[in-house]
């Protein structure tokens, strides 16, 4: 596991094998994971709408 540490943004990057966990400490010192769009393989079924 690689560990990331961004102390200007606040910000852990813990990159796994399969997964990517990004966690951010807010102003008031709690602890919560961003949730980025990301694109899943689906074998040429899926849903392309743009958001």
């Amino acid at each position: 596991m690689t560990i990331t540490i961004n102390g200007e943004k606040r910000m852990f990057k813990l990159d796994t094998e399969k997964n990517t966990y990004m966690i951010r400490i807010s102003d008031e010192g709690y602890a919560f994971l961003d949730c980025f769009p990301t694109e899943y393989p689906t074998g040429g079924i899926g849903d392309y709408r743009e958001s």
